[in-house]
C-alpha cells in the first residue's frame, strides 16, 4: 500500500472516508464498487431476514442481566432502515 504524507492510514480514516477509500482508489476500478454495493445489500438482507433470532437472543442475555455494547434491537432497526433505502435506490 502507498502511504502519501498528509493523508490519514486506512487504520487512521473514519468508517466514511475508509468506505470512499475503498470504492474510489481500487486497483480494480468501478468492479470494487459493485462488490462493495452488493455485499452492503446483502449484509443487509442477512440481518433483517435473521431478526426473529436476534431480537430473541437480545432477549435472553437481557433475562440473565446482561447487556452487551450493541443493543440489537436497535442494530435490526439499523439494518432495516438502511435496506428500506437500498432497496429504494437499487430495486426496480
Amino acid at each position: 500500500m502507498i502511504e502519501l504524507k498528509g493523508f490519514p492510514t486506512h487504520k487512521e480514516m473514519t468508517n466514511e472516508e475508509f468506505i470512499s477509500d475503498l470504492i474510489n482508489f481500487s486497483k480494480h476500478g468501478a468492479m470494487t464498487q459493485l462488490v462493495v454495493v452488493d455485499a452492503l445489500g446483502k449484509g443487509l438482507q442477512h440481518i433483517v431476514n435473521g431478526k426473529e433470532e436476534l431480537l430473541a437472543l437480545q432477549e435472553a442475555q437481557e433475562a440473565k442481566g446482561e447487556y452487551p455494547l450493541i443493543n440489537l434491537t436497535a442494530w435490526v432497526a439499523a439494518a432495516e432502515d438502511a435496506l428500506d433505502k437500498f432497496n429504494d435506490k437499487y430495486s426496480n
